[in-house]
């Protein structure tokens, strides 16, 4: 795994840890709502936050998608991050029902904004190497799981430990340790082109350029190391946009 995709990958659990300790912590805080001037939360209530979240996500990440392939997956990862820090403070500073039902859908987005945009950086980093690609979406799938379970794990012992004020230490986590989303930033991915050039058989219904420029648009912002070219190519042919050239 080249130091993109590691620090992609960081950057997910990082960002997952966050999400599944505001979700502990949430629980707790409407438990003990009403011991901080707020009124007592229904259990239909806290369902119906929960919902929140999963159908911000899903309504979406169908939108969120298309706009990492127009703007580039680096830049729109970058919002879930900044969704998910101005949720948990929020989250930390109000008691009002409507205000703390506006962060889970603000957290919702956050999942949206980044999921979509990385599994699409994924799969352009990976696009020569089907074995790499095995094990980059696996341990993408790793980190999201063990992030959202550490994160609940933490979420009780944070809670008795120092109350309401792990809100603030989880947006201090949004802003230093997901921004490993971005933690490279190098050229389009030309350099790959190259390396099927070199080492596959050539595109039949495009001309090299063309995928290239393709490529490049798509991975606006982000891009593979150099080690790449060390990777074994995928021994079929390169699916190219509708309107290609024969």
């Amino acid at each position: 795994m080249h130091r993109s995709l590691n620090a992609v990958l960081l950057g997910t659990f990082s960002l997952r840890f966050s999400t599944g300790l505001t979700g502990g912590l949430l629980t707790y805080y409407l438990a003990d709502l009403h011991l901080h001037g707020g009124p007592v939360v229904d259990p239909i209530v806290v369902g119906l936050f929960t919902a929140a979240f999963f159908a911000a996500e899903l309504v979406l990440s169908p939108l969120f998608g298309p706009l990492a392939d127009r703007w580039g997956y680096h830049r729109v990862m970058q919002l879930g991050p900044l969704f998910g820090l101005v949720a948990v403070v929020l989250t930390g500073i109000t008691t009002d029902l409507t205000l703390l039902g506006v962060t889970r859908v603000l957290e919702g987005a956050s999942t949206a904004a980044s999921v979509p945009s990385i599994l699409g950086y994924i799969a352009i980093a990976t696009a020569y190497d089907e074995h790499l690609r095995g094990r980059a979406v696996a341990r993408f799938e790793a980190a999201t799981l063990a992030g959202i379970g550490i994160g609940l794990v933490a979420a009780g012992p944070m809670w008795t430990a120092i109350g309401p004020i792990a809100f603030f230490v989880n947006a201090a986590i949004y802003g230093g340790f997901a921004p490993g989303l971005s933690l490279r930033r190098l050229r389009p991915t030309l350099r790959a082109v190259g390396c099927q050039r070199r080492r596959a058989p050539p595109v039949r219904h495009a001309a090299l350029p063309e995928v290239a420029d393709h490529l490049a648009r798509l991975a606006s912002g982000t891009d593979l190391d150099r080690d790449q070219c060390r990777h074994r190519p995928l021994d079929h042919a390169v699916d190219l946009p509708a309107g290609a050239g024969a």
